[in-house]
């Protein structure tokens, strides 16, 4: 794993506070230099340190008012199979698998 110094941090910070900051408010907020902070966060993204940076669409904006969790256990075998059925229902946002009395938990 990559390490990390104090001015790595700071942006992480920072964005963890706001993820919507270009690069030139980044670099505004926090006393430093534009490439600084561009080529600071090319290595954080390479590094798998920084993830996605899209917009998420609010889900109640299309009708779903809310999100629901649900926990299944599951065939180990049958991982394959219960993918590309999961995988067909439009409703299922995401799917982890997780330790525990359950297999998997599905946000739906």
């Amino acid at each position: 794993m990559q390490e990390l110094d104090g001015t790595d941090a700071r942006i992480l910070l920072a964005l963890s506070e706001d993820a919507r900051l270009s690069g030139v408010e980044l670099a505004q907020r926090l006393g430093l230099s534009r490439n600084t902070v561009q080529s600071r966060l090319a290595r954080l993204e390479s590094g798998s340190l920084l993830g996605s940076m899209d917009r998420r669409v609010l889900h109640r904006a299309l009708g779903y008012p809310l999100t629901a969790f649900v926990s299944a256990r599951v065939d180990q075998h049958r991982l394959q199979e219960i993918e590309s059925a999961l995988t067909g229902i439009t409703e299922v946002v995401e799917v982890h698998g997780i330790a525990g009395g359950a297999d998997i938990m599905i946000r739906v």
